[in-house]
């Protein structure tokens, strides 16, 4: 199963591909077609993850999630037309065009390959409005951000796009599911304190949650 979710907004050549450990042959040939596209190119194994991929990979399908990474304007009426990179996302359907046919060709399809990976933790829902915008093309221990939406609880408290967030209030942080969670323990209107690396410093700040949206 080969899935596309957000790569409009290509941005600094960055392309997230995810799946990669989960069939047999799948991270070579992922490897042999994206040479010389350009893309600076960050591999997740699992095949878990916030999008339609992941109910395939629970039932053994070997699958590939390709993603161009999260924007402030990421599910809001902002997200225009004038700001979609139609140059890189062509690129991204030639390389996802030779992707699928040799895929359908191929005399061995990948085999399935169980992956260790955990699964995201929903969004939305009852969970306190925080407002950073991840950055899935970091790989790092922590929750990485590239940004933080305007005026929201994060950029009130002093959040920077390039923090990685390892600890919120007394819960340690080492990646996306573990920020979700932690956050899951507040409500709007709690101050709760928030460590980030920042510059390879530990910056501690506090940030007044928002109403879940």
């Amino acid at each position: 199963m080969v899935n596309l979710d957000m790569v409009g907004r290509l941005a600094d050549e960055k392309l997230i591909v995810h799946g990669t450990g989960t069939g047999t042959t799948m991270e070579p040939l992922v490897d042999r077609l994206l040479e010389g596209r350009g893309f600076t190119v960050t591999k997740e194994p699992g095949g878990f993850g916030p999008s339609d991929h992941a109910s395939f990979y629970a039932k053994k399908i070997p699958v590939l999630h390709l993603f161009t990474g999260s924007h402030e304007d990421y599910h809001r009426p902002t997200d225009t037309a004038e700001k979609i990179n139609y140059e890189g996302m062509a690129r991204i359907t030639s390389f996802v065009v030779d992707l699928v046919a040799e895929l359908a060709t191929t005399d061995e399809p990948p085999g399935y390959v169980q992956v260790a990976s955990t699964q995201f933790a929903g969004g939305g829902g009852d969970r306190p409005y925080f407002g950073s915008i991840p950055d899935f093309g970091t790989s790092t221990e922590g929750y990485a951000i590239s940004g933080v939406a305007k005026d929201s609880p994060a950029a009130t408290g002093g959040l920077e796009g390039g923090d990685v967030i390892v600890r919120l209030g007394e819960s340690a942080v080492k990646g996306l599911e573990d920020f979700d969670n932690a956050l899951r323990k507040y409500r709007g209107g709690d101050t709760v304190p928030v460590v980030v690396q920042r510059n390879g410093m530990e910056v501690s700040l506090d940030v007044t949650l928002g109403a879940p949206r």
